[in-house]
């Protein structure tokens, strides 16, 4: 089916940012100065720009995108300016369940439709879309289902998901190369399957879409946008439970097992047959990471790996596991079997939400949500052991990660009350 052409929402606005000083962090560290612990030296920006706890953040090309209501509100920075506050997003956007492509957000409207915001445009103006793109599934309540959000997006390509019965086609790929995107239908799943209620991912690089359904991974070749996606079939090979990670031609997921449980894909080895990763089982319901040749996720064992802080309950950290494709050899945060509270330092390696910057060498974890500021603390390896980072007398606690190209972002601050930090990778 032939592209086509849809108008763009353009809007404008003043961008700032505050950099400010938040308090140090509540002492949690062994000795409660620092003094002699693994901390890294990247610098980090703490700024005093409200960021919704529960609401989605996303980094683009050199812009962080990010819920500041309950139900609605969505701003954006961009570190390489120097100004004095966030910029709104016109209307009223879901704090969550948005997209960032390159330095274009786009965000669905309360009626489901789909509009694009120019992050770099000077002229403010705005031309309404057709009703073309419509929301699938109900948009996502908080960031801890973000990952079934109705437009995912990654580089200047996005995915969204759509109700067949109004537009014909689950998934539509938008460009946002040029100044009026395009928009390219794909053609529906085989047999009547549907994506609703799955996660769908797109990878900008690797030209592929890729979703699952009935124990089937489903992948989309952008370079023939007309034709049915490849079929691989591990109904026979203990399924698919989800979540999952794309990138470099490897799917890492979730299947149907309790015992090893993840599982890495390659679709380029003509076996098609997943291998059985030796840190296992890991956790389901957290964040799996796969980006420029590097992989993470997190780890389920025994309460060992795991934390549950009593100081801000019910907040639960865990061990990673990460590593290089092809995956063969896999490390992990802290000490295996021993109790993280005890260890020295303490929850190094531990965290429940990780980001993997695409120009590659670091792993990032953090905590999730509202911040436990005694045990979910920003940290980072660039292949070994993970290194926290000095926050007044202790660490510096942060929550929902996330990485563009040599830009990390995320929550700082204690509990419900949260605002923006960021690191620029160098």
């Amino acid at each position: 089916m032939k592209p086509y052409r849809i108008p763009l929402v353009l809007v404008v606005a003043t961008l700032a940012i505050l950099v400010g000083s938040l308090g140090g962090c509540p002492p949690t560290d062994d000795n409660n100065n620092n003094t002699g612990d693994n901390l890294s030296t990247l610098p980090v920006t703490k700024t005093s720009i409200p960021v919704r706890f529960d609401g989605s953040l996303k980094v683009g090309d050199n812009v962080i995108v990010f819920g500041t209501g309950a139900l609605t509100g969505v701003s954006y920075v961009v570190p390489a300016t120097t100004l004095t506050a966030a910029t709104a997003v016109p209307g009223t956007p879901r704090s969550v369940g948005f997209a960032v492509a390159g330095k274009k957000i786009l965000v669905f409207d309360p009626n489901a439709q789909l509009s694009i915001l120019d992050t770099q445009l000077a002229v403010l103006g705005s031309v309404p879309f057709p009703k073309v793109l419509i929301a699938l599934d109900t948009l996502p309540s908080g960031e801890n289902n973000d990952r079934l959000s109705p437009v995912i997006a990654d580089g200047k390509l996005a995915i969204t998901r759509n109700t067949v019965a109004d537009v014909g086609n689950a998934l539509k790929v938008v460009n946002v190369t040029d100044l009026v995107p395009t928009i390219t239908p794909l053609n529906n799943l085989p047999r009547g399957l549907s994506v609703g209620g799955q996660q769908v991912a797109i990878n900008a690089t690797d030209q592929k879409v890729i979703t699952y359904a009935a124990d089937s991974f489903f992948i989309y070749d952008l370079t023939a946008p007309t034709a049915d996606p490849r079929e691989i079939s591990l109904a026979s090979k203990d399924g698919i439970q989800g979540p999952f990670a794309y990138g470099n031609e490897y799917i890492l997921y979730v299947a149907k097992t309790t015992t090893g449980n993840m599982r890495l894909l390659s679709l380029t080895d003509g076996s098609e047959t997943p291998v059985v990763l030796s840190k296992n089982p890991g956790n389901r319901d957290r964040e799996l990471a796969v980006r420029d040749g590097e992989l993470a996720y997190f780890l389920s064992r025994n309460a060992f790996d795991q934390y549950a802080s009593t100081a801000v309950s019910p907040d639960i950290v865990y061990r990673a596991a990460f590593g290089s494709l092809p995956g063969t050899t896999l490390t992990e945060g802290g000490v295996a079997g021993a109790d993280p509270t005890t260890n020295t330092p303490p929850w190094a390696g531990y965290g429940d939400d990780v980001a993997i910057p695409s120009s590659g060498g670091y792993v990032f974890t953090s905590g999730h949500g509202a911040i436990d500021a005694n045990a979910e603390f920003l940290q980072v390896s660039t292949g070994g052991t993970f290194q926290r980072f000095a926050d007044g007398t202790g660490y510096l606690a942060a929550s929902d990660v996330d990485a563009g190209a040599a830009l990390v972002a995320f929550k700082i601050g204690t509990g419900e009350t949260t605002t923006l930090g960021y690191i620029v990778v160098p």
